[in-house]
C-alpha cells in the first residue's frame, strides 16, 4: 500500500496563506522550500524509510543513486528537540549577518511567529529534523526544520548563498 501513496503538496488554506506569506518575502540571494502533505497511508513504512519518502519529495534537488549516497547515518540522526527546530527555522527565515548579509531578510520576531503559525499545523505528537541539505548545493546555506506528525509531514527551508 506505501508504495503507491502519492505525496501531494497540502491545499489547507491556512497552510498556503501561510506559505505565500513566507514567499512573499523574497530572499536577498537565495529561495525557499514550503512544504506540507498528508502521511497517511505510509504510517505502516519504518521511521527512516518513512523520512526517506517525505524528505526526497521536498527536496528539489536530484539525489544521488542510493549506491553512492552515505550509509554511515540513518534521518534520525538528524533528529532534535521543538526549541532546536524552532530556532533553526527562525535563523533560516531571518538571514542577516549570520550568513553575511548587510540586513536581516525576515525580523526575529515575524519568524518566529511564521514558524509558530507553520508548527500549528502539525498535530502533536511531532517530530523535528534539521541539518538536511535539502536544495541547490550551488547555493551555500541550506538551513530549517522539518515537522513530523501522524498525518502530516512538512519543511520550512531556506536555499541561500551570502
Amino acid at each position: 500500500m506505501s508504495a503507491e501513496v502519492e505525496l501531494v503538496s497540502s491545499d489547507d488554506p491556512a497552510f498556503l496563506a501561510l506559505r505565500t506569506e513566507i514567499q512573499g518575502t523574497p530572499r536577498q540571494h537565495g529561495y525557499y522550500l514550503v512544504d506540507r502533505v498528508s502521511i497517511r497511508g505510509l504510517q505502516d513504512l519504518e521511521p527512516d524509510a518513512l523520512l526517506e519518502r517525505v524528505f526526497r519529495h521536498f527536496d528539489d534537488a536530484e539525489w544521488a543513486p542510493d549506491d553512492q549516497r552515505p550509509t554511515d547515518q540513518t534521518w534520525l540522526d538528524y533528529a532534535t528537540t521543538a526549541e532546536g527546530a524552532r530556532s533553526a527555522a527562525i535563523d533560516a527565515l531571518v538571514g542577516g549577518s549570520e550568513i553575511g548579509h548587510a540586513r536581516d531578510t525576515i525580523p526575529p520576531a515575524q519568524a518566529a511567529a511564521l514558524w509558530e503559525h507553520f508548527e500549528a499545523l502539525f498535530p502533536p505528537p511531532r517530530a523535528y529534523y534539521v541539518g538536511m541539505g535539502f536544495g541547490d548545493a550551488r547555493y551555500v546555506f541550506q538551513r530549517g526544520a522539518a515537522i513530523v506528525s501522524a498525518e502530516f509531514a512538512g519543511l520550512v527551508w531556506v536555499v541561500e548563498s551570502d
